[in-house]
């Protein structure tokens, strides 16, 4: 029987975004540009791999950002990228995001379910709904969808994939020649759904992985729609919160949300951002932050940010504090912003510097290894969360340092694996299988 990680141990998720997740990162020395290139990509999943890492994951943009004459935009499609990476990887999970907003449930279902049998069970669904009028447009839509019309797709999309990963009994499969029986057809079962958004009937190409199906994750859950759609069927949400309490609270409540949807609580994992910035001492560990603050391109980024959070900030001064209000009541991630501004106080240019380093509320901590999981432990003993997306300033060089330095503290402290104890991403993440 596969032995399943122990509850006084952290999941930690290592998160690859273009050069890193710090906007100037691409324009830092210790960066490899190489963007396009697999041999970067199988370096970073290989540091995480061998730091025992439960996952990796991949973030993705499917259209041109408006500021890629100055920020690199990612190039590879993410279930090509991972399934190159499952073939020089044996351990670590693969979570793949893709948009129920935009795909059809038929395509996700025969696109994950492929990643989960070529990894031997490690694959994991991402499943956002966000996007902007520019995705939209990319895949043929006038406008990109209310928060409202996005989640009610969502569900539905998520029921049918589900639906069709589920249509093939676990022993459907009789592989015997000489029957000759491939398959039992009376075990398979045809899918049908229909509602609102989509509509489908029709049985499923592939029977059931080695984990039974891929992860279902949700990243934020943040809006207060989406909540119930991710406390009901979210198997691991990763959010992003700079504030402990703010973290256990938005957990506890997600918690109690699947207790009351009849599932155990306790399955339900919160895994939150964090961004470290690590040096010798806490000194230099700041002048490496401000480094990378003095190559960002702050007027970029303002309108970057009045873009992307629906905020003016145009009345403001360098020096100005920003209220708030200005943030406060949109949702999502901006009400997460206006929460650390709230804590803070930052002036624009403080604001900015944050907003570039890629918190967008998540944990920035600027430190030695020793201070930083002094933090981990800390979040991780109050309950607060399950573990850590490790976003890492610049790539690859950032997540070396940290595998490096605080992993082994961790370890010590007997907070985080030694080994792989089991072979799919569930066993991992101490999961059943379905």
């Amino acid at each position: 029987m596969t032995q399943t990680p122990s509850t006084s141990q952290m999941h930690l998720v290592a998160s690859l975004h273009q050069y890193g997740h710090h906007a100037a990162a691409w324009r830092h020395p210790a960066a490899t540009l190489r963007n396009a290139d697999i041999d970067y990509y199988v370096e970073c999943a290989r540091i995480a791999e061998d730091a025992t890492f439960d996952a990796l994951y991949l973030t993705d943009e499917p259209s041109l950002r408006q500021n890629v004459g100055h920020y690199p935009h990612a190039v590879f499609e993410p279930i090509t990228l991972l399934s190159a990476l499952a073939s020089v990887t044996r351990h670590i999970g693969l979570i793949a995001p893709m948009a129920a907003t935009y795909f059809e449930p038929y395509n996700l279902a025969r696109q994950l379910s492929s990643l989960d049998h070529i990894s031997s069970g490690r694959a994991a669904w991402n499943m956002v709904t966000v996007g902007g009028d520019a995705v939209a447009s990319n895949f043929g839509h006038d406008r990109h969808p209310d928060a409202a019309e996005r989640y009610e797709r969502a569900q539905e999309v998520l029921e049918a994939v589900l639906a069709l990963w589920e249509s093939w009994a676990p022993d459907a499969v009789v592989a015997d020649p000489a029957g000759p029986t491939y398959a039992d057809e009376g075990k398979i079962a045809v899918v049908h759904q229909s509602g609102t958004h989509i509509r489908l009937e029709g049985r499923f190409t592939a029977p059931r992985s080695p984990q039974g199906h891929p992860v279902v994750i949700q990243e934020g859950a943040y809006h207060p729609i989406g909540r119930p759609l991710a406390a009901a069927r979210a198997e691991t949400i990763l959010v992003a919160f700079d504030d402990r309490e703010a973290v256990r609270e938005y957990g506890r409540e997600m918690k109690e949300r699947a207790a009351l949807a009849g599932r155990d609580p306790e399955l339900l994992k919160i895994i939150t951002g964090i961004l470290p910035v690590i040096a010798e001492s806490t000194s230099h560990a700041a002048e490496l932050a401000a480094e990378l603050d003095e190559l960002s391109l702050t007027e970029i980024e303002l309108k970057a940010t009045q873009d992307r959070l629906d905020v003016d900030l145009s009345d403001l001064g360098p020096t100005d504090l920003v209220p708030a209000d200005r943030f406060a009541g949109r949702g999502g991630r901006a009400d997460v912003v206006a929460g650390m501004i709230a804590r803070e106080r930052p002036t624009l240019v403080q604001l900015l510097n944050r907003i570039s380093a890629g918190t967008h509320g998540r944990k920035y901590v600027i430190g030695t290894a020793a201070e930083i999981a002094d933090l981990m432990e800390d979040w991780f003993r109050s309950g607060a969360v399950d573990g850590f997306n490790v976003m890492a300033p610049v790539l690859p060089s950032g997540l070396r340092v940290f595998t490096e330095q605080v992993v082994p503290l961790l370890r010590a402290r007997g907070l985080f694996r030694t080994g792989y104890s089991g072979t799919t991403l569930r066993d991992h993440l101490g999961l059943p299988t379905p």
